[in-house]
């Protein structure tokens, strides 16, 4: 609430018992978690794009290209296979900490995770400009398989609450990105081929949007990603 209505509102409710909080000034902080979201996507935008290529024509193979391809995608559903452990948080929490050692800011947040993390936030946490988005996304990029191994709980735990929140009918969604040359030509001599991008792949209902965030830049070239997502196909990976 605000304004008028807030000194309104607040002396009526207060002392309910179902009420927890009362946030005042509510235009400012959606400006703030808007401004911050935007800063986020201008920051995926600028992310080198990790991605394998299957080629059919070199048939099934399990060396060279097509071999990183069968490799990444059995590494992540054999993690969504595993049984959860009572020690996995800790271990992760542990490395956590000694990657981020001196840096006050991010070990607050780590210790904040510590204490309050639970599967139903997954995707909280995950959208929260912190540690965690930075260094999961890293792993993924460079597949680091010890450091994926160490996020095994918590790919499994967003994994399992993008299943929850999966549409359910075909959508058309958008990602600006900005690719070097090289990275370019990689998918225009892909054609017709399978690609599997090696992190999760953020996007957007709105073309417009996505388009801001792959602006003009010397070394890159600006990259409109449009993808029909049908989730109705065979094993068609989470879409929300």
């Amino acid at each position: 609430v605000s304004g008028l209505s807030g000194r309104r509102l607040v002396p009526r409710i207060h002392y309910l018992q179902q009420i927890q909080a009362v946030i005042i000034k509510s235009k400012d902080l959606v400006d703030q978690i808007q401004s911050d979201q935007i800063k986020r996507i201008k920051k995926k935008a600028n992310e080198t794009l990790s991605i394998n290529i299957f080629n059919t024509e070199q048939g099934q193979s399990t060396t060279g290209l097509n071999g990183q391809f069968v490799h990444s995608q059995l590494l992540i559903d054999c993690l969504l296979r595993m049984n959860p452990t009572t020690i996995e948080q800790d271990e992760f929490v542990s490395v956590c900490k000694e990657e981020y050692k001196g840096n006050q800011h991010e070990l607050s947040i780590i210790n904040d995770f510590e204490k309050n993390y639970t599967p139903s936030r997954a995707i909280w946490w995950y959208t929260r400009p912190s540690f965690l988005y930075r260094l999961l996304n890293k792993a993924l990029r460079i597949q680091n398989i010890d450091l994926i191994y160490l996020f095994r709980f918590f790919i499994r735990d967003l994994h399992r609450q993008l299943l929850e929140y999966q549409s359910l009918n075909v959508i058309r969604v958008y990602r600006g990105q900005l690719m070097i040359n090289d990275e370019l030509q990689i998918l225009k001599d892909s054609i017709g081929k399978f690609i599997s991008i090696n992190s999760f792949f953020s996007t957007s209902l709105n073309r417009d949007l996505a388009e801001v965030f792959s602006r003009d830049s010397d070394n890159c070239e600006r990259v409109l990603f449009e993808i029909d997502a049908n989730p109705q196909l065979t094993n068609e990976k989470t879409i929300c």
